[in-house]
Order: structure tokens, then sequence, then C-alpha cells
């Protein structure tokens, strides 16, 4: 792949100082994944190698300097210069679930559309591939998660041809690894650029230059190669475009495609943002006229919405050239001039900033954020089992997300900062089958054992974890339905018994389950056997065993797993919990060396094969100790001492071969 000129001259630096490969992948993995400012934050790296690499680049990674910025709503628009005092801007849409940018090709444009201030101050240069990462980073950099970035700031982008270049960057795995549903193209409509879109990122949304019958046939091609929806983005303006006349021509043009293809094509109507250019004064169309217009369409069978856009920076002068940062939009009169902006491979994900008329029917008009076309809302029921525990401390409402086919909702509370726990119904996006959830415990501590999700007669159990690694959010997974039978002894030593909340976590050769809260009580010698749903994870062969008890630490003397498969003994001999270890991890490895110098207390009914199970790689000994009034049956004889350990109780055999009284003791 042709990579941006940063990426080139630094794997060049680095392979030049015979540099490892590994190098070039950290260096890149710190700018593009981990977000560092400048090559001394990366301190993995030999400070040497930092040093050389400051002094070749300069310490600012970025191309592009912040200049201004303002803030208007949930809007953030910036303002940079490049190092030749060009100047660009990028604005933020910020959402409750998610934030899109939308970003620019060029400095200045040379389509200078009447209604567009971008193009009057006409065409200076074609930004270069960093200049176009670079505002993206930029972002990333201030601690953006950026959901899906539109060129539909200043400059034509199928006239750059660096814009390709840039979308192989954004999806290289390597770098910034977006989705190529996650990046939209907004274009007038340039066909040899349309083209090579359609050949090197058939995936990638795209929209007087060229006819409108080459234009559409195109579309047509991406439809036919895709099967995805073709937005048409229209702005009404006043008196210009949005008269009954303009809808009807646009019912017939949009009627003109085949059967099999209309249905594909969406009309997306957008109130024009008023601006005055050059003495050209264009208006808002006013909302009556543009539900008659949306009615035209809708009436003649054409898909479509209304949009609102949430953001307008009305005083732009102070931060720029006289340059507003406008969308590439739809102008479109009788006689069919107009610039068409089109969003592919819908939804768009760029549309979501704005606004959908919801009700008609009263004096007042109501908007509520759009969805995109294709989604819907469902009512989700939770249900929530906490944990009782003395470490409860709420400081904010506590949300979950719930996840599934690559989607979220928005965040939903589920225990206010009052501690009012919310088992209820919501109304929220439609993701499908939920596969997770993302719980954000913001700064208070709380702990629940599980979430459960119902949709319908339908119901998904999600288990609880808890964050500990610094983060306040954590992904929960799916419950398992694998029954495992756990056995846990507790040590006989002061203090030994906890009050905390155990939470075991089984590892295998097929994966690991989610963290489970066990629920038994955990006293001095205590031999606590419980069951637990889980994922299957095939053989086990590890466990991670935690205590989030403060100062009260627990001493597990060993654990055993048992399963249809057989039983699997770990021996831990151990205090977890603060001020010790809070996790401990046990491979098998460790279970499968068990030489015990204490007795292990049992009951009465416990077999060698509950005890350990694991492969024997040399003789060992374990000692038990039996409870008292143990009783035995002639049907648990076997010669000697020779136990079976599928069958017989370890205890009742011994009482049988008179090895033990039923006074109990160490064998």
């Amino acid at each position: 792949m042709d990579k941006s000129h940063r990426v080139r001259t630094i794997t060049e630096y680095l392979r030049n100082r015979c540099a490892p490969e590994y190098r070039i992948s950290q260096v890149l993995n710190s700018i593009y994944r981990n977000k560092c400012k400048s090559f001394n934050e990366m301190y993995h790296i030999p400070k040497e190698l930092r040093q050389g690499l400051t002094e070749r680049f300069e310490d600012s990674l970025l191309s592009l300097r912040l200049v201004n910025q303002s803030k208007a709503d949930r809007a953030c628009k910036v303002l940079f210069e490049s190092r030749d005092k060009n100047r660009i801007e990028a604005v933020l849409l910020q959402f409750s679930t998610h934030k899109s940018l939308c970003i620019s090709s060029q400095v200045g444009c040379a389509h200078a559309c009447s209604f567009c201030a971008t193009g009057k101050i006409g065409l200076t240069r074609n930004l270069t591939v960093d200049e176009i990462t670079d505002q993206i980073l930029f972002f990333q950099q201030q601690g953006h998660k950026i959901d899906s970035v539109s060129f539909m700031g200043m400059g034509e982008p199928l006239s750059n041809p660096h814009v390709f270049r840039a979308l192989q960057v954004l999806r290289d795995p390597n770098l910034f690894g977006m989705s190529p549903r996650r990046l939209n193209v907004s274009t007038v409509g340039i066909l040899p650029g349309i083209v090579k879109l359609n050949k090197e990122h058939l995936q990638v949304p795209v929209n007087r230059m060229y006819p409108f019958q080459e234009v559409f046939e195109l579309l047509d091609q991406r439809i036919c190669a895709t099967g995805k929806r073709v937005w048409l983005s229209y702005v009404l303006i006043k008196d210009i475009n949005d008269a009954r006349e303009h809808a009807k021509a646009l019912v017939a043009l949009v009627k003109e495609r085949s059967e099999d293809l209309r249905y594909l094509y969406h009309v997306n109507l957008i109130p024009y943002n008023t601006v005055t250019i050059g003495g050209t004064n264009y208006e808002q169309s006013q909302d009556d006229t543009c539900k008659i217009f949306e009615g035209i369409l809708k009436k003649n069978g054409i898909s479509c919405s209304y949009r609102l856009a949430f953001y307008t920076f009305s005083n732009v002068s102070e931060i720029t050239l006289d340059v507003k940062l406008t969308l590439h939009v739809a102008n479109f009169t009788l006689q069919l001039w107009w610039m068409l902006f089109w969003t592919l491979y819908g939804p768009a994900p760029s549309q979501s900033h704005e606004f959908c008329l919801v009700t008609t029917d009263s004096a007042q008009a109501k908007y509520e954020e759009c969805l995109p076309d294709g989604d819907s809302l469902v009512d989700y029921g939770i249900n929530i089992r906490t944990v009782e525990s003395q470490n409860e401390a709420l400081v904010n409402d506590i949300t979950i997300k719930i996840q599934g086919n690559g989607r979220e909702t928005k965040p939903i509370s589920i225990v206010t900062k009052d501690g009012i726990l919310l088992r209820q119904n919501v109304h929220a996006l439609d993701i499908g089958t939920p596969t997770s959830l993302e719980i954000d415990y913001g700064n208070s501590t709380w702990e629940c054992s599980t979430i459960t999700i119902s949709k319908g007669p339908k119901y998904w159990m999600f288990d609880c974890l808890e964050p500990h690694d610094g983060s306040t959010k954590v992904t929960l997974g799916l419950s398992g339905n694998k029954v495992y039978t756990v056995t846990i002894q507790t040590g006989n030593q002061p203090e030994a018994g906890t009050v905390g909340t155990i939470g075991l976590q089984l590892l295998g050769a097929q994966g690991e389950t989610n963290q489970k809260v066990l629920n038994g009580k955990f006293q001095i010698g205590s031999l606590v056997t419980l069951q637990i749903n889980g994922a299957d994870v095939g053989k086990i062969d590890g466990v991670i065993l935690s205590n989030k008890g403060l100062g009260d630490p627990w001493y597990c003397e060993d654990i055993r797993v048992s399963t249809s498969n057989g039983i699997v003994s770990f021996p831990v001999k151990r205090w977890i919990g603060s001020p010790y270890d809070s996790f401990v991890t046990l491979s098998e490895k460790q279970g499968t060396n068990y030489n015990e110098a204490a007795p292990i207390d049992v009951q009465c009914h416990t077999r060698a094969i509950d005890i350990y199970s694991g492969s024997v790689r040399r003789p060992f000994t374990i000692t038990v100790r039996c409870p008292m009034n143990c009783t035995t049956n002639p049907l648990l004889h076997v010669e000697g001492l020779s136990i079976h350990p599928g069958s017989s109780s370890i205890c009742g055999s011994a009482i049988f071969d008179g090895v033990l009284s039923q006074s109990g003791r160490p064998i």
C-alpha cells in the first residue's frame, strides 16, 4: 500500500538505523493506536531512539497546528493551520452514543457553488494524506473516540488524489483500522473520482459538472455491486428549489430508475443553513413548505426523510477567513441544475447528527435524533441481581449499553447515585441479539452478580465484572450453560475467612468464562461446594480467584472444579485480597504437583477423584481429615487401601477397612 509520507519516512529512518522490524510497529502503534502526541511519550522505545526520531521529525507528530476552536451545543469546530500557513476547518459532532467528524480535503474549493462560502475563496491546493488524517488524529489525541468520518468539509474530495490514499490509511488495520462503513465521501459528482472509488473502495460510502444520466448510471452500478441503499441529500432553499414543481421533478428523476433499483434510492431532505455570501442571500425554507415537499415525495412512493441539523456557527469570521464549513448539498430546480451529495452503503453514520420531525399533529413541532434507515426501537426488560457489599460507594449513576451486531444502545441508567436500583423496561435501539453489555461505573463502587436483558419472550443473562485495570468501564459477556461444580477449602489460620465478594474465572483450551460471583460463606476451615453456569471452555487448565474485600483477606487452601469431563484440582495456599493480591491466577501445571503437608478437610461422601484428577507424573501423598460419625457400607469394600477413586467414599472405605474409626481423624 502507498502509505502516508509520515509512515514511509519513519519506516525508512528506522530501517536505515538497522532497527528491528517490531520497532516500526511499536512506533506506528504509538502514533495511531496509543495516540502519543510526541516521540518522547513513547517510553517503551529506547531513549536514544526517541531522541533520534525527535531530531529527525520534530517532537510534534501532527502536520497541522491548532489556531482556534468554537463550540456550539454539541458541535466543536476547529481551525487548523498547515506548515505553509494555509487554514482549514474540521467539525466534531458529539452525540449521546457516538461521535462523528467532518473533515476537509482541500484548502478552498474550485467549484464555486453559489450557496457555498468555501467556493468563494477558490482553490489553493490539495491537502496531503497526513494533513487529511491528522484532522482525525488531533481529536483522538484529545481523548475523543471517533466513530465515523465524513469528507464533508472544505474542498471537493474526489478532485484530490490524496483522498484515496487517505482512505487506505484510515482502513489499514495497522494504522487507524477504521471500518469502511464508518467512512463517508461527499462530492459534487466527479465521474472519474466515482469510478476510482468504485474500483478501490467499493465499501466506502460516496455525491452540475457531469450529466445526470451518467451520474445515475454509476450509482446504479454501485447498487448492483453492493446491494446497499444510496442516500440523495437534497437541501431545501427558500424560493430556489422548494416549490411543488421541484418536488415533482425530483420524483420523476428517481422514478426513471429501474424497478429493481428504485427502492434503494432514499431522498434525505435537509434545511439550508442560512449564510450571506458575496451579496447573494439564500434562506432556509419554511417548515410548512418542507412538509409539503416531503408529502409529495411520499405520496409518490419515494423513500424520504426530513432532517434538521442541530448545529450552527453564527460568527465564523472571528476564527477563520470568512470561510464557513458547509455540507455539499443538493441544489435542485425545475431546469435540473444542482449539486448532489450522496452517502452510499447506508445507513449513513454521518447523518445521525441531525433531527427528524416526529410529531405533525400538534401546534408545536417536535424533533428527535434521527434513526438511520431501517433502524427501530424496541422494549427491553432489565433485571439486576446485586451483591451485598460493605464497599458500596455511589457518587454517580451507573449505566449500561446493550451491544450486539456491531451496534449499541444509548447509555441506560440502572442504579442512581442515591442507591436506587432500577429494574425497568426501557425503549431503546433494537440491536438484534444482545451479545455483550458495557457497564460504566464512573467513580462509583458497586457490585452485582448478574444482569438479565429480556426482549419479548427471550432473555439473555450477563455476568457482572468490576474493572480492575484503572478503567471505569468493563464489557460483560453472556453467561454460559455448562454446569461446573466447584469445591473450595478455606484455611484454618486465624482470620482465614472473609465476608468479601469472591470471584472465580475458569480458563480452558477453548477460551474462558466470565468472572463468576461465588455466593458461598467462606468461613475459617469451611469446605464449600457450589454449582455455577458458564461458557464451555473445554479442558480446564487454569483459574483466576479474586477477593474484592477491603482489608479482609481470605486464605484459600485449594479449589477443585468438576465437570462431566472430570475434575481438576488446584492447590492455592495463599492469601487473596487487600493487602495481598486481589487477583490470583493458577495454572494446570500448579494443579498437578499435589504433595500435601497439611490435611484437607473432606466430607463423608468425598471420593478421591473429587480431590484430584490431574495426570500423575510421580507418586505423591494426599492427607485428608474425615469428619466424625461417617458411616460405611459393604458395597464400599475394596481390597486393602486401594480405594477406587470414582465410586468409593474415602472416609467410608477407610472405616470399612478398619483404618479409621468413626471418631474421624487424618488418614
